[in-house]
């Protein structure tokens, strides 16, 4: 955390800048002014203890005869992320795929990665983002339990064959897609960027590359009902395009119920040494396999209830949710009640019941304070309850307190700009005659006459009538006596 400090006029004077996280002390350094025009600026450094938005403010002290302490203060959000994404890397045996593996993934600060031979791993899958089986399943080791494991816990798996993988039973998993092996057959393949792949853009000067990377060892086999837009890369057998895929990858496969990519090769780890020795850097290499990776760990799970609203919002602007609701065959619906609670950092709650449209939900729920807020929404379908809980920070705005002191260029600048003249308080002579001769400075008076019946009054015609029907009545009793 970086605060900039500016001090006029007050040299010789000790400051004292404090760091206060959710209005609580955390950091204090004191500062020197040795000159009348003083600016620095103050690093704090804070250890992240806990993930979720954090409100900073950075406070200076007031020194004795100080007459702006607005602008001694400023307040900022940070969202604190925990992206750390765990992988798990399962083998029945030691290869060198896995080491290039493992270092281009540990090469990534929000990766964790975990190697465990199969016989040895006692873990939770679901402690996990990602499991890799690396030539799993093969024939000595079916890995049945795992497997089982992998599709009762939904999550992303990425299969890399080799020569030892069992393809029978590899072939007869529900995958979303056939293939047919060759016992006992394999090919010598290399990469072939597809130009029609949909699912993120490859880099590419991995196309001027592909050439001249080792081949793979890949099995022969015949397959069908694959989209090309799932493959990555296509096997090209002796400079021969076979069509045949290379890298697969799926948004969603019914062996887990979620993402999947499988690798048909073996001997990945030949290719950044390869690109190293052409070019002296293996970062094409790295790079697609780090895009295989962030695609199957990123977050795709289809929920049916989404509530969103900017994480950060400044106090001047409006605060916008909107949410959408969809049925079992994720068609849009907008029929049920969706109720929102927020609630404040002291405990005061705002309730509030989101405008169904066309398709979607919307709130907007006007200006708040600055703080941190937590919200709570919920509705129902059918018999199903959805409850989405989130949080906002509203970031304060003070920006004319920031400097109290004119801006003479600025001022002059702004005037010139907008046809205007600028004269400061030693010309205030020029002003009057400036004002006194422009043609377009021209006093203007203006009179409006309006009538107005009496009986368009009704409070004085009322007031009128009461009084002469009570003279009336008062000579009419007074006389008769």
């Amino acid at each position: 955390m970086q605060a900039e400090i500016s001090a006029y006029y007050a040299k010789g004077n000790k400051l004292k800048v404090s760091l206060l996280m959710n209005n609580r002390l955390i950091s204090q350094k004191n500062i020197t002014v040795n000159s009348a025009n003083y600016q620095t600026k103050v690093n704090f450094f804070v250890k992240a203890q806990s993930p979720g938005k954090k409100l900073l403010t950075v406070k200076v002290q007031p020194i004795a005869g100080e007459r702006n302490k607005s602008n001694n203060s400023q307040t900022t959000v940070i969202d604190v992320i925990n992206s750390k994404e765990k992988i798990l890397i399962l083998s029945a045996f030691p290869h060198p795929d896995i080491a290039a593996i493992r270092r281009i993934l540990n090469n990534i600060p929000t990766y964790k990665i975990k190697f465990s031979y199969l016989n040895k791993f006692h873990g939770k899958l679901t402690d996990y983002n990602l499991i890799i089986l690396y030539q799993l399943p093969t024939e000595k080791n079916p890995a049945e339990n795992i497997l089982s494991q992998i599709s009762a816990t939904n999550k992303s798996v990425l299969i890399i064959c080799g020569g030892k993988t069992d393809y029978n039973r590899l072939s007869a998993m529900p995958l979303g897609f056939k293939f047919s092996p060759v016992s006992g057959s394999f090919d010598q393949a290399q990469p072939l960027l597809n130009d029609n792949f949909e699912i993120f853009v490859p880099d590419k000067n991995f196309k001027t590359l592909q050439d001249n990377l080792p081949p793979l060892l890949c099995v022969y086999a015949n397959f069908q009902n694959i989209n090309s837009k799932n493959i990555l890369l296509y096997q090209k057998v002796n400079n021969i395009p076979t069509g045949k895929p290379l890298i697969l990858l799926f948004d969603y496969s019914p062996l887990n119920n979620n993402k999947l990519g499988i690798i048909f090769g073996e001997g990945i780890w030949r290719w950044p040494m390869a690109e190293y020795k052409n070019t002296h850097s293996s970062s094409q290499t790295e790079k697609l396999f780090t895009q295989i990776i962030q695609y199957l760990t990123a977050n795709n799970n289809k929920k049916r209830f989404i509530v969103k609203v900017n994480p950060v919002i400044d106090q001047n602007q409006d605060i916008i949710f909107t949410a959408e609701l969809y049925d079992k065959s994720f068609n849009p619906v907008t029929q049920p009640l969706v109720k929102l609670k927020i609630r404040d950092s002291s405990g005061k709650t705002f309730n509030y019941i989101m405008e169904a449209r066309s398709g979607y939900y919307i709130l907007d729920i006007g200006k708040f304070s600055s703080g941190i807020y937590t919200y709570v929404a919920q509705t129902q379908l059918g018999e199903q309850t959805f409850v989405e809980k989130g949080n906002f920070a509203v970031r304060p705005i003070n920006m004319e307190a920031v400097s109290l002191q004119a801006n003479k260029k600025l001022m002059e600048k702004l005037a010139l700009k907008s046809g205007g003249k600028f004269f400061t308080v030693s010309q205030y002579s020029q002003l009057l005659k400036y004002l006194k001769n422009n043609d377009k400075l021209k006093s203007i008076f203006t009179t409006r006459m309006i009538i107005n019946d009496l009986i368009n009054q009704k409070l004085i015609f009322f007031i009128i009538l009461i009084s002469l029907s009570l003279e009336w009545m008062l000579r009419k009793f007074f006389g008769n006596l």
